[in-house]
């Protein structure tokens, strides 16, 4: 699911990959970089929209995916006269 990154002490930047439901504590003392995805742009195999939801009081971030209906989707880049790469890319989230 996408690409999430912390920061250490000394400025190095770290990636992890939780999964789909996974709480994520965003503690303080680490900077924090995630990116999320969106719908419609997948790189990761999984073709489901992705979203997050951050809990500011309780520090946690909660990262989502949601069916949709891709192939339409897909059949509607291809009326609309766009690369078919772009279509495909919706079917298979690559």
């Amino acid at each position: 699911m996408n690409k999430r990154f912390y920061q250490t002490a000394v400025g190095k930047l770290i990636r992890f990959a939780p999964h789909p439901s996974d709480e994520i504590p965003v503690l303080h003392h680490r900077q924090w970089v995630s990116v999320v995805g969106s719908l419609g742009q997948p790189r990761d195999g999984n073709p489901e929209a992705c979203f997050a939801v951050f809990e500011p009081e309780s520090e946690i971030l909660t990262l989502h995916r949601t069916a949709y209906d891709h192939f339409t989707a897909a059949e509607k880049v291809r009326r609309a006269g766009l690369p078919e790469d772009l279509a495909n890319r919706l079917i298979t989230g690559k």
